[in-house]
């Protein structure tokens, strides 16, 4: 990536970082808490989401189970595409092309995203700001369990990667690097996370600009040679349900804390902690 990219990219993030804190769906601090039972909350309600997540599958009704076959049928139906679509980008490539491939690469690198996580939770958990801390500890929530699913079935499927010329039907389960092709992790860490911001926010362009990067994502591993396209389609819905699942927790959390006006207890190194929530 060019150092005139690296600025732009850079300089974009910011852009996009303070737009988001302007138009969230903005709750302030709202809770005098101290700074040790913050972090408790948010530690033990990111733990409890990606738990939650795990188990949604054993609780989907007859309409979640349909959703999951045609996720499934369509993956197996475009891998009949995956190699003319993966020719095709080996044979268009240029250079403007290859800056917007490195960007989607960047955008998708779970070494990037981390610590900007923490340093956006922590901006959050320091100031009490109730939003960003509920923002950035469903994106922990989502990115942890989403990259648990896609780390553990890459190795146990074992799809080779275009780039290793054995094409989209060889499998070899624990196969290294080039048997991870399936799903695409990239992808599904992106989509994981633009779809809480997408949510988050109210400001339609805002929303625009979190669907389109996790679009990007996924053309720049078709792009790259490092996935088939069925990987990409994959790997996006297991984001998106991953997504859903911590959103879904934390409405429900939001929903019992506006219901328990009162007293909560908190442990703190000397004992135990009152506050009283209104």
């Amino acid at each position: 990536m060019s150092l005139m990219i690296k600025k732009s990219l850079l300089t974009f993030l910011g852009i996009l970082f303070f737009n988001t804190l302007i138009f969230s769906q903005s709750d302030t601090t709202v809770k005098k808490e101290r700074f040790h039972q913050r972090v408790y909350y948010d530690v033990t309600n990111t733990a409890k989401a990606v738990i939650y997540v795990y188990k949604r599958p054993f609780t989907w009704k007859k309409k979640e189970w349909k959703i999951f076959g045609a996720v499934a049928g369509t993956s197996i139906a475009v891998s009949f595409l995956d190699e003319p679509i993966n020719d095709y980008f080996k044979k268009n490539q240029t250079h403007f092309q290859n800056e917007v491939a490195s960007f989607g690469n960047f955008m998708g690198q779970p070494e990037y995203q981390g610590p900007f996580l923490v340093a956006f939770w922590g901006l959050g958990v320091t100031s009490n700001n109730e939003w960003i801390r509920t923002t950035s500890t469903m994106l922990a929530a989502s990115m942890a369990a989403s990259g648990m699913i896609q780390t553990f079935s890459k190795e146990a499927v074992g799809r080779a990667r275009p780039s290793s010329g054995d094409g989209n039907t060889s499998f070899k389960p624990f196969g290294g690097k080039a048997y991870h092709s399936f799903p695409s992790g990239h992808t599904m860490l992106s989509i994981s996370s633009s779809w809480i911001m997408a949510r988050q926010v109210n400001f339609l362009p805002l929303k625009i600009v979190f669907y389109t990067i996790p679009a990007i994502v996924g053309w720049s591993r078709l792009y790259n040679n490092a996935h088939w396209f069925s990987d990409i389609i994959l790997g996006s819905a297991l984001g998106i349900a991953s997504a859903e699942a911590v959103i879904r927790y934390y409405s429900t959390i939001k929903k019992k804390d506006r219901s328990q006006a009162g007293l909560t207890v908190l442990p703190r190194g000397d004992g135990v902690s009152l506050i009283y929530r209104f």
